[in-house]
């Protein structure tokens, strides 16, 4: 059960992620917006890279 929830969350951290990418594509350069979500999406990936590292992703 632990690992199917381990595995959910991932994907939806995915998907999530995926989202904030074409969200920030819409932007123009000069939006102020595009360096908040940069931001974001560098600390986001970080989090996947370790979910990973400690087995969440799914298989």
């Amino acid at each position: 059960m632990r690992r199917n929830q381990s595995a959910r969350f991932y994907d939806i951290l995915g998907a999530r992620i995926l989202r904030l990418q074409d969200r920030l594509s819409g932007l123009a350069e000069d939006d102020p917006r595009r360096e908040v979500l940069i931001a974001i999406l560098t600390e986001l990936d970080e989090l996947k890279r370790d979910l990973a590292a400690a087995g969440f992703e799914d298989d």
